[in-house]
């Protein structure tokens, strides 16, 4: 009956630490350049992006503004898997896989 109330106890305290890194992790955002800096997009540590900016000069053609908009988000994602990496080893890296088990591999 203890470890099936430890069991409960350790589960809420490790969602309570996932919640606290997500929060933290959707704090950090990046942004990417595209069509030689006239797109930006910027990206959360979700992956989400939270802005996409196009200079007005690439308006009417479709093409570039596509292009622009891949080569920013890519460059974003590309920078914000440097930042994660930076974080995850401030965090203590290989100990937070140990810390939360198979949930990070899902």
């Amino acid at each position: 009956m203890f470890n099936k109330l430890r069991e409960i106890k350790d589960k809420a305290a490790m969602a309570k630490k996932l919640m606290d890194l997500q929060s933290k992790v959707s704090a950090i955002s990046v942004d990417g350049m595209g069509a030689r800096g006239k797109v930006k997009v910027t990206v959360n540590g979700l992956q989400q992006m939270l802005a996409c900016d196009i200079d007005p000069e690439l308006a009417g053609d479709v093409k570039k503004i596509a292009e622009g908009v891949k080569e920013a988000a890519n460059d974003a994602h590309k920078t914000l898997q440097k930042v994660m990496a930076e974080r995850m080893k401030e965090l203590g890296g290989d100990g937070l896989a140990e810390e939360f088990g198979d949930i990070l591999k899902q």
